[in-house]
């Protein structure tokens, strides 16, 4: 996975927003896991892999958000929320080097 910059954390939160709340640590998982996918396939193959992106988490939200109709993303603290969903899981694999600028 490319390095985590604090615009791919506020991305995620934006897409894993729009998912039940019920369903976002197992969809954030997935795409976690997809994201390394699609960094592994660019090394490979020098191009980006058409449903995951280019290894960037930015990239994978905007896959995920492209394919679903548009939803109002939540405002305020819920948005925080998931924010701070998104901050916990990347700190807990060792993806704690967001940059305050990006």
């Amino acid at each position: 996975m490319r390095r985590v910059l604090l615009s791919d954390a506020i991305h995620l939160a934006r897409a894993l927003a729009q998912q039940p709340p019920s369903f976002r640590a197992a969809v954030l998982d997935r795409w976690l896991v997809q994201t390394q996918a699609a960094s592994k396939y660019l090394r490979r193959f020098g191009r980006a892999h058409s449903d995951w992106g280019d290894g960037s988490l930015t990239s994978r939200a905007l896959k995920a958000t492209a394919r679903e109709p548009a939803a109002l993303v939540p405002d305020g603290a819920e948005f925080f929320l998931v924010l701070a969903q998104v901050a916990n899981r990347l700190a807990a694999i060792g993806q704690s080097r967001l940059q305050v600028l990006s």
